[in-house]
């Protein structure tokens, strides 16, 4: 059985998907503008609004990786998404528990 991959790269702007099967053939491609970095330069913060639409691309993305059977996945962040200083943490919590769900196919 063939193995098919996915990747996920969360950006200042933008969520991009690729999925592909292991002879490099595309499946799936999308970019999905997110705007998680909006106002970081300002606050020094992941805002609740940029956070919820990474979310929710992230939770979309995961579906489409499962309906794929993708079985080889990876997930890359900017590094404003590393370094961001918010003192909230229900925020990064919310968005691990995306990029969780991400590599546990759920």
């Amino acid at each position: 059985m063939d193995s098919n991959f996915a990747a996920i790269d969360i950006g200042s702007n933008s969520t991009n998907l690729l999925i592909a099967d292991s002879s490099g053939k595309t499946l799936e491609r999308i970019v999905r503008s997110t705007r998680l970095g909006a106002g970081l330069t300002k606050t020094g913060s992941l805002s609740d609004e940029a956070i919820d639409r990474t979310v929710s691309c992230i939770t979309e993305y995961a579906t489409l990786i499962n309906h794929h059977q993708v079985l080889h996945k990876r997930i890359v962040a900017t590094q404003a998404c590393r370094t961001a200083n918010n003192s909230r943490v229900s925020k990064k919590v919310r968005l691990l528990i995306a990029v969780q769900q991400f590599h546990s196919g759920n």
